[in-house]
């Protein structure tokens, strides 16, 4: 596995927003029309997130969510308040038909690809 890829450190989507903007008005490899438009779709991913009528499930009984660390948890619940705050209706523990059987077949076929060598 490499650690050493080069890529973006930023503190926030909006920081990253910013970074891709300059990079889209100092490229060479877009006509003028094409980056009126990426300019648009951009900036108007800044505008704000409107996800009313979407439906997100979260199925808090699988073991992947139930045991997760603290470290991780925060951070998804905040992620889940933001995107009901942008209008999605979310789902506590969710049941998915067919999970729970599903479940420890990800785990060997997890556990078989980490030993091969």
């Amino acid at each position: 596995m490499r650690m050493n890829t080069i890529g973006l450190i930023v503190r926030d989507v909006s920081d990253a927003l910013d970074v891709l903007l300059e990079i889209v008005h100092s490229s060479t490899h877009h006509d003028t029309q094409t980056k009126i438009k990426l300019f648009r779709d951009l900036g108007s991913a800044r505008v704000g997130l409107d996800l009313q009528g979407m439906r997100i499930g979260i199925p808090w009984h699988l073991s992947d969510l139930a045991s997760l660390h603290e470290a991780k948890l925060g951070p998804l619940k905040r992620i889940i308040d933001a995107l009901s705050r942008a209008g999605a209706t979310v789902i506590h523990d969710v049941q998915i038909s067919g999970a729970l059987e599903f479940e420890p077949l990800l785990y060997w076929r997890n556990l078989s690809s980490s030993t091969q060598i």
